[in-house]
């Protein structure tokens, strides 16, 4: 698990430099890191593949093989990757689309975020309600971002712990592709932290809902999963004392293409907590896509 803490903490340094406009190289990291050269590549690759598809830079495999011709076969193992889950989301079988979406009704907006909009849903089939995460717009004809997506909503699946914002299912409407997940009815712990009149009251009430987010983090870690943008705005509490982690749409499953299952050796407590300060990210770094919380937070 250090070399996963590691490598995040590179990924987030590579990309820190980008948005300040720094023009970070690979080479560099590659050079300095003490963790793992071919998981940090390969992480640090898709890093600014997606930056570079955001800014409509050609990019090439025959590029990336000059750079880092020891690096050929992840290079190419990427970029297959990316190419197939685009084709994968754009290539559906005719009537799958409307088929998907079928039981779910999605009516009016939540919130909005920097790439998702967050919607109320009825199931129709369990007469029950959902909240349903749809890719904006202007994402639609972007290979990078369906692909972004899909992984959001696939993490989110995978990670099947009771603090961890539960995953139903992937469907389209009209073109446009869409997720649903629990709708929690409750408020974010920034705004519980926040109405506090001094910093002692209900200090045991806090910290119980601290170790909840302990154990839904140390349960993600233990599956090579780090959400990247852990802060008290992305925790809810629900009405009824559930405490959830939410809006993993930052997270990262780290490891290698052929790393299709999750590992389940479970993360030490102290390693676990010490990871949990690791993976914040400064909310002026990121701008993460609004929660699927039943009320705008």
């Amino acid at each position: 698990m250090h070399d996963l803490w590691l490598v995040n903490r590179f990924c987030r340094e590579f990309e820190g430099q980008i948005q300040r406009d720094e023009d970070p190289r690979i080479e560099t990291f590659l050079q300095t890191a003490s963790c793992d050269k071919d998981t940090l590549f390969r992480e640090l690759l898709d890093v600014e593949l997606t930056y570079r598809s955001h800014s409509s830079e050609t990019v090439s495999v025959a590029d990336y093989v000059t750079r880092f011709p020891e690096y050929a076969d992840v290079i190419a193992n990427v970029f297959e990757e990316i190419e197939e889950e685009a084709s994968g989301l754009h290539e559906r079988p005719p009537g799958l689309a409307e088929l998907a979406c079928e039981p779910f009704d999605l009516g009016e907006e939540i919130a909005r975020g920097g790439m998702g909009v967050i919607v109320r849903a009825r199931d129709q089939h369990f007469r029950r309600d959902l909240a349903a995460k749809c890719l904006n717009e202007e994402f639609h004809d972007s290979p990078e971002a369906l692909r972004r997506f899909y992984r959001e909503a696939q993490i989110c699946a995978r990670l099947q712990h009771p603090g961890i914002i539960p995953v139903y299912g992937f469907g389209w409407k009209d073109g446009c592709p869409f997720f649903t997940m629990k709708l929690v009815d409750g408020r974010n712990l920034s705004d519980l932290l926040k109405q506090r009149s001094d910093a002692s009251d209900e200090r045991m009430r806090f910290l119980r809902i601290f170790l909840d987010v302990c154990e839904a983090v140390a349960y993600a870690h233990s599956h090579q999963t780090i959400h990247r943008d852990l802060k008290p705005g992305n925790v809810m509490v629900g009405e009824f004392g559930e405490v959830l982690v939410i809006d993993w749409g930052l997270a990262k499953k780290m490891g290698k293409p052929s790393d299709s299952s999750f590992d389940h050796q479970p993360v030490e407590e102290d390693e676990a907590c010490a990871e949990l300060g690791g993976c914040e990210v400064d909310e002026g770094e990121s701008l993460p896509p609004k929660t699927a919380a039943g009320r705008s937070t």
